[in-house]
């Protein structure tokens, strides 16, 4: 492919080897001021996600522009949970605020993070906001700084934004096919702290993909990452692009491997069941019970996690310590020493991985590659070339490769020497170029805000047939709108201006939020309440655009019916009418002078 100028290529043509390296252009030599945003950032955490963005970080600044970062730490008492901390980080500016909770219910939204995020735009001024890894930040930073005017761009490194778990396992350690049933497979509710009753985990997953719908551009490292938001509808096909991490080849490019008469497994990963570390240990035990390969093979694991007791008493138990290394957590350089004296990386994961780091080090050391077909993982490996895929949750096929390994041991060494030709590929430098191609893009286009039908829902708890008729809806949406969806978003969610964008408003219990209902009114939505409700009710005889529902098969069927039109429902013909008798008979609770807003 002849290099030149060019616009960045959507995700289906994926930037993945170095002969797509865009040289760039005098546009893309501007300076520019871009502030990356990550949960979590080294040296305080070095998870694979973190590391990444740092990388790119110290890349984008190499490049000749400025770079600020946002980022968190993990709040340890209550006096740091207000605290926003200026550091340095290698001549790049650091900002460091709390973050205190990494649980599904309030991960996606901090009040306090947001509003230590608008300080650092006023002060900061980036062209363009990189988000990485945004669980205990919270997704709504992302339209904070959309709806400023500000390009974003986010990168995808996992299934968070479709699964609050991450890893689309089930609790029985199946793969989720369709992430909609996360509600009736495997947790009905969330319960957020500013909140006095739980509400349906569907609003939690539509909200994060409202979020989501704010990017310029979405980044994947994978394209089995980007079609899986694609095809759950987070994400647009022309606004994705599958661009690899890359890794650091300098620590590879010198290193000297370390000979030996057997043949070395290496596994680098976080000690749980999702990488499919009980699955290698029973491989192991497979290998070890077979007397003609003693003394031929030698397992080293490294990592750490809430398995890591338990497999190291498993190893004892078993026998297996002569043979299998358990080391815990390590450096990164003795990783790198490990990789030296090793002869094959081996990743059994049983969830859909994206781009493990683990394995494109193990190219760049030239070691051989065996890992279990999911996720992004066969991307990375040519069968039989570079390295075996073996199918997950199959520790007799992931022995039988480790096996074919042992009685042939050049293999290895062929499969290894492959990777290292190839791993030019996977430069940082050519990530980062790529990445600058796409910002460019998003810089010149930054395209529309999302525009996908909203409703915005209210009241106290929800009752259980109501729980269940929204945990449900996307069946009557399949059905009724061609699988067309409306996004159920709880009303204090979304930023004031949000309000204008939704099709209705849908008060869903008995319980009248009599503030939340006069914005509504205020803002011309129509109303759903149930018939029951008669306040509401006589409102909407009197002035018109409230739909009282008699059942909840009929709240399902108009529900999925704004999904097909979200200009079905009637609006009041008389809003100010309508405000002026709902003030009226409101509580004196209803009036009262609210928070400021944490929104621009």
């Amino acid at each position: 492919m002849p290099t030149g100028n060019r616009r960045a290529e959507s995700y289906w043509r994926a930037y993945s080897s170095l002969e797509d390296l865009i040289v760039l252009s005098d546009t893309k030599k501007r300076r520019r001021r871009i502030l990356i945003v990550s949960n979590l950032f080294p040296p305080h955490v070095l998870g694979g996600a973190e590391v990444v963005a740092r990388r790119q970080a110290l890349g984008l600044a190499a490049s000749g522009h400025d770079v600020i970062v946002f980022t968190g730490r993990i709040a340890e008492n209550a006096d740091a949970r207000g605290r926003l901390d200026r550091e340095d980080d290698d001549g790049m500016v650091v900002w460091r605020t709390s973050v205190t909770s990494f649980e599904a219910s309030d991960n996606f939204r901090n009040d306090r993070v947001a509003e230590h995020f608008r300080a650092i735009l006023n002060s900061e001024q980036p062209d363009l906001v990189h988000f990485h890894n945004m669980a205990g930040l919270g997704m709504h930073l992302i339209p904070l700084a959309r709806r400023r005017g500000i390009s974003v761009v986010v990168t995808l490194h996992d299934l968070w934004g479709l699964c609050y778990r991450g890893t689309k396992l089930r609790d029985d350690g199946s793969i989720c096919g369709n992430t909609e049933e996360c509600g009736t497979r495997c947790s009905a509710s969330i319960h957020p702290h500013d909140l006095t009753h739980s509400v349906p985990m569907r609003l939690r997953r539509d909200y994060i993909v409202w979020c989501l719908g704010h990017a310029s551009a979405l980044v994947s490292p994978s394209a089995s990452l980007a079609d899986a938001y694609v095809q759950a509808g987070a994400a647009q096909r022309d606004r994705t692009f599958v661009i690899s991490n890359g890794i650091d080849l300098r620590p590879f490019r010198e290193l000297k491997r370390v000979p030996s008469a057997a043949i070395r497994f290496l596994c680098v990963a976080y000690m749980g069941e999702h990488k499919g570390i009980p699955d290698l240990i029973e491989a192991a035990k497979r290998l070890s019970d077979d007397v003609s390969l003693k003394g031929r093979w030698s397992l080293t694991i490294a990592g750490d996690g809430h398995l890591l007791g338990d497999t190291q008493r498993q190893i004892v138990d078993w026998g297996l310590d002569e043979t299998v290394h358990c080391l815990g957590r390590v450096p990164r350089d003795r990783i790198i020493e490990l990789m030296s004296a090793s002869d094959v990386i081996v990743l059994p994961s049983r969830w859909p991985e994206n781009e493990p780091v683990s394995l494109l080090e193990a190219m760049a050391a030239g070691m051989a590659q065996l890992a279990t077909d999911v996720g992004g993982i066969g991307a990375l490996i040519e069968q039989g070339k570079t390295g075996t895929l073996v199918p997950p949750w199959a520790p007799d096929r992931l022995a039988e490769a480790m096996r074919a390994y042992i009685d042939a041991p050049e293999r290895a060494r062929e499969e290894g020497e492959r990777n290292v030709a190839r791993r030019e590929g996977y430069t940082e430098e050519a990530a980062v170029a790529r990445l600058l191609d796409v910002y460019e893009d998003v810089l010149a286009d930054p395209r529309l805000l999302p525009n996908e039908p909203m409703v915005l829902c209210a009241g106290g708890a929800p009752s259980r047939e109501i729980a269940d008729a929204v945990q449900t809806l996307h069946q009557t949406e399949d059905e009724v709108g061609a699988g067309r969806r409306v996004r159920l978003l709880w009303y204090d969610w979304l930023p004031a201006d949000a309000w204008a964008d939704a099709a209705a408003f849908w008060n869903w219990s008995e319980d009248i939020d009599f503030a939340a209902v006069l914005q509504a009114v205020r803002w011309g939505l129509p109303i759903i309440v149930s018939a029951e409700c008669k306040p509401l009710s006589v409102v909407g005889q009197m002035f018109g655009g409230v739909c009282a529902v008699e059942s909840v098969a009929d709240v399902r069927g108009l529900l999925a019916s704004v999904a097909v039109d979200p200009a079905a429902l009637p609006r009041a013909w008389n809003p100010r009418g309508a405000a002026d008798m709902l003030a009226t008979i409101a509580p004196q609770a209803s009036f009262h002078i609210p928070c400021p807003d944490i929104w621009p």
